[in-house]
């Protein structure tokens, strides 16, 4: 779950959503540039097609590069379906396994412990509680990062194709943000004009990691105090 949503952008109820039939057969897949498309409608915020409902009114097509959509292929197919056999299994007796034969769970993530699917705060512990979670990091912020790197990855491949020309910090911009709106906001689902601008600019400061660009490093210094100016 949380591979997905690094290698995707989804949302925390987004993911958790998943049933074993959102992302489709592979034999259906039709990658583009080593990624597959599918359409999900479920956990998406906005208007729902009844209040209770959690399928919205206009959902989106969203992608997974091809290893992590194989790992979602194994999983549902190998993992899952031993889990849910032994769990079946483990009934106390032949009603209450015939019981559980009949309810096998339509969502994809099963806990497994209850068997049965997560909550998105069952997620969120997981996620929080590892040893190696940086203090702040959580499912959100893997959102964040799947659209930093993929605006950092678009903006390097544009540089490239400049074949060695110079490039400043308002072009570098202005690529990123046109990318926002080809890619980034489809992807996503609604952006905030605030939320659109934290993107862009930790990928401006990525790419000065990335590639040490001295308008970059002069930003930096104008952004900074006048005394460390």
């Amino acid at each position: 779950m949380a591979e997905a949503i690094l290698d995707s952008g989804l949302r925390i109820s987004e993911v958790n959503h998943m049933e074993v039939g959102t992302l489709p057969a592979r034999t259906e897949w039709k990658p583009v540039d080593g990624r597959v498309f599918f359409f999900i409608n479920k956990g998406v915020k906005g208007r729902k097609v009844t209040p209770d409902s959690p399928i919205a009114v206009r959902g989106r097509y969203v992608s997974l590069s091809l290893q992590v959509a194989q790992k979602i292929d194994d999983y549902r197919h190998f993992t899952r379906e031993t889990q849910l056999r032994r769990w079946i299994r483990s009934g106390a007796d032949k009603a209450e396994r015939a019981r559980r034969a009949g309810a096998r769970p339509v969502r994809l993530w099963l806990s497994e412990h209850s068997h049965q699917p997560f909550a998105n705060q069952q997620l969120f512990h997981a996620w929080t509680t590892l040893a190696a979670c940086p203090k702040g990091w959580h499912p959100h912020s893997g959102r964040a990062w799947y659209a930093v790197e993929a605006l950092v990855a678009y903006a390097r491949l544009a540089q490239a194709s400049r074949q060695g020309q110079a490039t400043d910090l308002t072009w570098l911009e202005g690529v990123m943000r046109n990318q926002v709106d080809l890619l980034i906001r489809p992807t996503l689902g609604h952006l905030s004009v605030d939320t659109t601008h934290r993107y862009i600019r930790a990928a401006l400061f990525r790419l000065t990691e990335l590639i040490g660009a001295p308008t970059l490093r002069w930003q930096d210094l104008m952004d900074g105090d006048d005394e460390e100016v």
